[in-house]
């Protein structure tokens, strides 16, 4: 916000300056630091509003020249002029004549550019324009550079309170889902983001299940299942990599299914893989931000180290309950009499089925003794767990090189 507001008042200097110098138009460009494109910003004149937002390559253009090089340029007739692409007049209905267009440096380097076109007496510029104009840009870039730091730092602040709070949240000793519901809900608010979720991915199936989401389609979401692979977040748990996507429809990974059940319109995506020593267990994502801005790279990085402090929680939550409900398992004191008649009957079975397939079925011989061998590794871990047996108890006898030996 504080960039914006920065930047509106450079445009409402930028028309002042625009008027000194009599030109026809003007225009602000800020150099976008992921695409390294030029936008423009401000713009002032005739067709202001069908450029503001436009983007330029760096290096297109007049604008671009500038902005690549670092060097002011004055260009009393633009139809001599090669640098000239005469792009944004076509698409915008205006004849550029002459342009005077300097660069906005800070100590950072080339943040953008400033020009004026066509000097409204209909003479060129003069190089007391050009002067002048540079002296503006050099003042005009301080600025917006001290906001952009500013911004950078109330940012950071703001981050490290958000990763604190979902810390303290995750490692609380509330219920899991409820943990989980709180996280994504900060989560979701610190990155400005209409909507969030995350998915656990089923061992078995390798399907993603919405296990909590936030936002306003929230209600339709727990339990519904994506296919292993399916849209940005089946890609992102297949492949372990976080990924930010600004524009979903024009990434072929997004699918609209689940955008076309439940009614909602997703636009920008962060999306990162809960990661765990055992591999990949779910996904977190948001959608949209509420600003209608897109997602930044500090953003994805953010969401990756919570979904990475979110993954050990819930898998240290999982490996609790699994040891929890052995121990209430073995604790139990009737475990042998409770397993001992199944364990028994299954034995039998199997030295039937050896005896059979020694015989008939010679290659199936190595599974049957495999399967016969687990089942006595049970019969000694019950032994062991419940101590309902002395130590010299008699055992049963594992199958020989020439077949078993019933117990």
């Amino acid at each position: 916000l504080k960039v914006l507001q920065q930047i509106e008042q450079a445009g409402a200097g930028q028309k002042r300056i625009a008027a000194a110098l009599h030109a026809e138009a003007g225009s602000l460009l800020l150099r976008d630091d992921a695409t390294g494109e030029l936008v423009f910003e401000v713009a002032m004149g005739p067709v202001a509003d069908r450029i503001r937002g436009r983007r330029l390559a760096l290096g297109q253009g007049i604008a671009g020249w500038v902005a690549r090089t670092g060097k002011s340029l004055l260009v009393p007739d633009v139809s001599a002029e090669p640098r000239f692409s005469g792009g944004v007049d076509k698409a915008s209905g205006f004849v550029t004549r002459s342009v005077l267009c300097v660069p906005m440096k800070t100590g950072q380097g080339i943040i953008g550019v400033v020009q004026l076109l066509n000097h409204t007496a209909g003479r060129p510029f003069s190089e007391a324009d050009l002067q002048l104009l540079e002296a503006v840009a050099l003042h005009t870039a301080a600025v917006i550079e001290q906001a952009r730091l500013l911004t950078t730092l109330r940012r950071q602040i703001e981050e490290l309170d958000a990763m604190n709070q979902v810390a303290s949240i995750l490692n609380s000793t509330h219920d899991l889902l409820q943990v989980l519901q709180l996280a994504i809900e900060r989560v979701t608010s610190a990155l400005h983001a209409e909507a969030g979720s995350l998915l656990l991915r089923n061992e078995a199936t390798g399907e993603l299940m919405f296990t909590v989401a936030v936002g306003p389609v929230a209600h339709w979401l727990p339990w519904r299942r994506l296919a292993p692979g399916e849209g940005i977040a089946g890609w992102v748990a297949k492949s372990g990599q976080a990924l930010l996507v600004p524009e979903a429809r024009a990434d072929p990974r997004f699918s609209d299914a689940m955008d076309k059940a439940i009614g909602f319109t997703t636009r920008s995506i962060l999306s990162a893989p809960l990661k765990t020593s055992r591999g990949i267990i779910g996904v977190v994502q948001l959608l949209n931000r509420a600003d209608g801005r897109p997602f930044s790279r500090a953003d994805l990085q953010l969401l990756e180290t919570i979904a990475l402090h979110a993954a050990a929680v819930i898998e240290g939550a999982r490996l609790l309950e699994r040891e929890r409900q052995f121990n209430t398992v073995a604790a139990r004191p009737n475990l042998t009499e409770d397993f001992s008649g199944p364990v028994e009957s299954l034995g039998r079975c199997l030295e039937d089925l050896f005896e059979a397939a020694s015989q008939s079925s010679p290659n199936l011989v190595p599974t049957i003794e495999k399967a016969m061998e687990r089942l006595e590794n049970l019969r000694r871990l019950t032994r062991h767990r419940s101590r309902a047996l002395p130590d010299h108890s008699p055992t049963s006898s594992s199958p020989g090189p020439t077949g078993p030996t019933r117990s």
